[in-house]
């Protein structure tokens, strides 16, 4: 016995359920102010990020620290934060194997 195709069993592609249509040809929606905030929030939050990494030297402390600055906008800045982070980590990483070496390299003769 076969089932009809608009069973939900059967093992035929299923329309999705739920939210917009995805043939929908609506003209696109402005961004809300809301967005404009998250943006921003986003976007300031980015350069302390990344000098906290620097001046500890732990990359996991500027995305903790985004954490508490963003309150509830914090999920969306996490991903920014860590990159920002880890950045910030690097580049004073690299700057303070840099001063070291040429401390310590001889001094040219003359």
């Amino acid at each position: 016995m076969s089932r009809p195709a608009s069973d939900p069993g059967s093992a035929g592609p299923q329309p999705p359920t739920g939210g917009p249509s995805p043939t929908s040809t609506g003209p696109p929606t402005a961004p809300s102010p809301r967005d404009y905030v998250r943006i921003l929030v986003t976007a300031v939050l980015g350069a302390p990020v990344a000098a906290a990494a620097a001046a500890l030297g732990l990359s996991f402390f500027g995305a903790l620290l985004a954490v508490l600055m963003a309150g509830s906008a914090a999920a969306e800045t996490i991903p920014i934060a860590v990159i920002a982070s880890v950045i910030g980590w690097l580049v004073a990483t690299a700057l303070q194997q840099r001063a070291t070496r040429h401390q310590s390299s001889p001094a040219p003769a003359s």
